[in-house]
């Protein structure tokens, strides 16, 4: 990459997607930076060298308009900065290898396997691992939840961010669930609280280890993303972590979150991507998208990062684009 490279980041009108093309910025070779969006105005311009409208990932004609982009503009990478672009280039790496362009995701049957929460936790839970929550799939059977501990959580088997999470007091509020909620949710029991709450990021070497990694005790907006991000050792949780990291074996970025439980780590979800806090990790020195592009672009294993403790608090901002082109 001593030449000018050419990357491409999806869903840049977002926080993961301008959060990406903002930790870009700060890579010590030289990019040049585009960014997509359905979105007209954004942000995104305001971090990118070149912005592209984009259409909706669903759009049949999203992969033509893709592969058309990859060409005009020699992208040589592609960084998906929202949750349908993991999935949608997971599915579709041989024809953009066949461009010339390779897609910055995580091993193809862990994006997979995170997609559906409920088949994610029937394969982990083979392995007795302490840190798994006790889940079932709901089957609109109230009976079947005669023995729950409650407060009891509700969760969409596809979704992030805690979009659609609905908690459940006592055995009655049980009568008022939606019929939707049949099949396509599962149950929990809700452990912890939202003050023991960690974000992990790792960087997998795809053969069961990890290179690095770097914890925040966070705290999350009414979005779902992280808002509040303090630096932590938790030296404690990597036993848990080394466990995980050998059955799912992640490549590249990935993001583990856990809630303290009774004195366990005991964990939410997998997230096999670059997560919303990646530019909240970038600014304590743990700049993960750099980190992939060194790894997959280059050869170049990721070293360990000089961490300088502190924390994080995310704030909403003005920027403006005047008429002639400045933007502050």
């Amino acid at each position: 990459m001593d030449e000018q490279t050419a990357i491409l980041v999806t869903g840049a009108s977002g926080i993961v997607g301008y959060g990406i093309l903002k930790t870009l910025r700060e890579a010590p070779f030289p990019l040049t930076l585009f960014g997509s969006s359905i979105h007209p105005v954004s942000v995104a311009s305001k971090f990118c060298h070149t912005f592209i409208q984009a259409p909706a990932t669903s759009n049949s004609g999203y992969l033509n308009w893709l592969l058309e982009t990859v060409t005009n503009f020699n992208i040589q990478a592609i960084i998906p900065g929202i949750e349908a672009d993991v999935f949608f280039l997971n599915k579709h790496r041989q024809q953009l290898a066949d461009s010339n362009c390779f897609p910055l995701l995580n091993q193809e049957k862990l994006i997979n396997l995170c997609r559906d929460k409920w088949l994610f936790f029937e394969f982990l839970q083979h392995y007795n691992l302490p840190c798994l929550i006790p889940t079932q799939k709901w089957n609109g059977n109230i009976s079947s939840l005669n023995h729950a501990t409650y407060p009891i959580l509700f969760k969409p088997r596809e979704g992030y961010a805690g979009r659609g999470h609905q908690l459940v007091e006592n055995k009655a509020g049980l009568s008022s669930l939606p019929p939707s909620f049949v099949d396509t949710y599962i149950v929990q029991p809700y452990i912890g609280n939202k003050a023991q709450e960690y974000s992990v990021a790792v960087f997998g070497d795809g053969q069961g280890d990890f290179f690095n990694k770097l914890c925040l005790k966070r705290t999350l907006s009414p979005m779902g993303y992280t808002n509040f991000g303090q630096f932590v050792e938790l030296n404690d949780i990597d036993s848990t972590l080394k466990a995980l990291c050998t059955i799912l074996k992640p490549l590249g970025p990935t993001n583990f979150q856990f809630r303290l439980h009774k004195g366990e780590y005991k964990l939410l979800e997998v997230n096999p991507r670059i997560s919303s806090s990646t530019s909240m990790r970038a600014l304590l020195g743990y700049n993960e998208a750099v980190m992939a592009l060194n790894y997959f672009l280059k050869g170049h294993s990721p070293p360990l990062p000089v961490i300088k403790p502190g924390y994080v608090v995310r704030y909403i901002e003005d920027c403006v684009f005047y008429e002639d082109g400045s933007h502050f």
